[in-house]
């Protein structure tokens, strides 16, 4: 098919069973993976929120603790 620009993220990279209902966590991760991914002139295009920075830090203590 070959789209250009197209990213793709599903719960395969939460390694551990989260619970019965994971669609929010998985549309927290989904957005966050989109605000790492720069345009094409190297910025930015959204901003991550501050609760997705909160949880980062959180599983970073929790993960390399």
């Amino acid at each position: 098919m070959g789209i250009p620009a197209l990213y793709i993220t599903d719960e395969s990279v939460i390694q551990v069973n989260i619970g019965v209902n994971s669609s929010l966590t998985i549309t927290a991760i989904a957005e966050y993976a989109m605000s790492k991914i720069n345009d094409k002139d190297g910025f930015q295009k959204a901003e991550v929120p501050k609760q997705l920075l909160y949880l980062e830090e959180e599983w970073k203590k929790k993960n390399y603790s």
